[in-house]
């Protein structure tokens, strides 16, 4: 069972409109041992919307983009002649850069539980990136799925860390006077095994005032708010 994911360089720099060095993600499970086969995601995000995944001959694994979510698809560059086309999952973001998506195929990562890949930008700035064991297979990173991170800049610096916060369950229902457990998860991209960093109740017809109002306890109202 996937237990962490470490992404190896977890810092780096390339040339812009070059395709960089490859990034190798690797599962691993509580004993550090590899994970064969295990569905992994990547996803992707700046400098700005026309960031792509790069296949390298030979070099990179086989790729597809997400078959689950809100996402679009648009090609990926291919780095030679010899490199094959593909295909890379996008979901337009408002106001920042588009995050960008892809999967491993059905054979999952390799016998030394790897997966390989490539980014191209042709414009300088950084990108964070974001992997994940995706168990159950629904194209979203979970805060319980084994996940790592990385950074790469395009002629510049590599970005800070990412931190990421999860809201669990997405959707949910109940009935009007009761309680339903929302956990909150704040996470760095490297951390291994997150634990919540609280834990609000709220009926869940009313999601939006558990963010408006955490860190602090609330108390579960006789009817749900408008």
């Amino acid at each position: 069972m996937p237990a962490r994911v470490a992404i190896d360089p977890e810092a780096a720099q390339t040339k812009v409109s070059e395709c960089s060095s490859t990034f190798v993600a690797r599962v691993l499970d509580q004993q550090n041992r590899p994970v064969i086969g295990a569905n992994i995601d990547i996803h992707a995000v700046g400098p700005n919307d026309q960031l792509q995944f790069a296949a390298i001959a030979n070099t990179t694994s086989d790729f597809q983009p997400p078959n689950s979510g809100p996402h679009s698809t648009e090609n990926t560059r291919r780095c030679s002649d010899l490199a094959p086309a593909g295909m890379q999952g996008e979901t337009n973001r408002v106001g920042q850069a588009d995050e960008k998506h892809i999967e491993s195929r059905a054979s999952g990562t390799n016998n030394a539980g790897a997966f390989t890949f490539a980014l191209f930008s042709d414009s300088i700035g950084g990108t964070t990136i974001s992997a994940w064991a995706d168990e159950n297979d629904d194209d979203v990173q979970a805060a319980t799925e084994a996940s790592g991170g990385s950074r790469l800049g395009f002629g510049q610096s590599p970005p800070p860390p990412l931190r990421q916060v999860f809201l669990e369950p997405g959707n949910s229902s109940a009935t009007v006077g009761d309680c339903q457990r929302f956990v909150l998860t704040g996470k760095r991209a490297a951390t291994l095994s997150p634990a919540p960093m609280w834990t609000c109740m709220r009926p869940a017809r009313a999601p939006r005032s558990v963010a408006r109002t955490m860190p602090l306890p609330l108390v579960c109202p006789t009817r749900a708010s408008t």
